[in-house]
């Protein structure tokens, strides 16, 4: 069964849950309290290991969880795996870096990406090309990156003051996330005012966390003053859903797949279902099959094995 909407994921580089503030990001607060479609969930908890982004956007992309040693798009870019995207017949990729960046030219392939395209470092130009291809292709995929590490880049393109009380490291994220704001404001605005947009499920979320859960080379440096957890920002808009949802307790980056699957109406049709739960479903939230450590060693398993190769080719029983 085909999806009954569009689906545009936007992955955000190192975006934690606490730097949403009307102060900070007033387009995408703004959105979040008058959409009458939205889920958002502030405590996701990132899931990914070794491939950093890569990762975030394999666990987003196919339910599936890391490698456990390695990054999966280095050791096993030729892979068999299920995908949102391969669910759609016209599909697109919006980068902001060269195709050779965490092999994503294989992965695309692998991942049944169609198109491909490498735009400016600019969030803005990003989500500019996000809403204009919007029109043409039923599946996008659009990664930032102005909001990368060491977070200096566009921190001096915001007028947005930050209290003293904050560390130079944290107000250069804050500030970076003032001018993401920006941009993802031209998807949020164009939403209003486009039809197709309105019918399509929108997911933005964060590729991984980095204050408290970042690499060991950050440890220290990116602690946040109030010692919040480093926790992950999941927000849908989507006409499947109903009014305006706010889900407070922590969940986990796999239960990101399952939903979207639910909410482009093809979680009964397609062959994988992922480990995580679809966060809709209260009886499901409250029920998860499977724990995060046993989805860790059954998704190694299922990597390393390229079992979805088999699977297809109906060695399996």
């Amino acid at each position: 069964i085909a999806p009954k909407n569009p689906l545009i994921i936007c992955l955000i580089e190192s975006f934690e849950s606490w730097v949403i503030s009307p102060e900070a990001m007033p387009n995408l607060h703004r959105e979040m309290q008058r959409n009458p479609h939205l889920l958002y969930c502030p405590n996701i908890k990132c899931q990914r290991r070794a491939g950093n982004s890569s990762d975030g956007q394999l666990i987003v992309n196919t339910g599936l969880l890391p490698l456990k040693q390695g990054a999966a798009v280095f050791r096993f870019p030729f892979n068999t795996y299920p995908s949102l995207s391969s669910l759609y017949d016209t599909s697109m990729g919006i980068f902001p870096h060269e195709l050779g960046a965490w092999n994503q030219r294989y992965m695309n392939q692998s991942y049944e990406i169609d198109t491909a395209i490498v735009v400016g470092r600019s969030d803005k130009e990003i989500f500019s090309h996000v809403v204009r291809l919007s029109k043409e292709y039923d599946y996008i995929l659009a990664l930032t990156i102005s909001t990368h590490a060491p977070h200096t880049e566009f921190a001096d393109s915001s007028s947005l003051e930050v209290p003293d009380e904050f560390s130079k490291k944290s107000k250069d994220y804050i500030k970076s996330f003032n001018y993401f704001d920006e941009g993802l404001g031209i998807l949020l605005d164009a939403w209003h005012n486009d039809q197709r947009l309105q019918s399509s499920t929108i997911v933005i979320t964060s590729d991984h966390s980095i204050f408290k859960q970042g690499t060991k080379e950050f440890s220290g440096e990116y602690e946040y003053v109030n010692e919040k957890l480093a926790q992950c920002p999941l927000i849908i808009i989507s006409p499947t859903i109903e009014g305006n949802i706010c889900l407070t307790n922590e969940y986990q980056q796999m239960d990101i797949y399952p939903t979207i699957l639910d909410l482009i109406g093809c979680a009964d049709s397609y062959y994988w279902k992922g480990f995580g739960v679809n966060l809709l479903d209260s009886a499901a939230r409250e029920n998860r099959p499977i724990s995060e450590q046993e989805a860790l060693v059954l998704s190694d398993e299922i990597i390393r094995a390229d079992w979805f190769r088999d699977l297809q080719l109906g060695i399996l029983n």
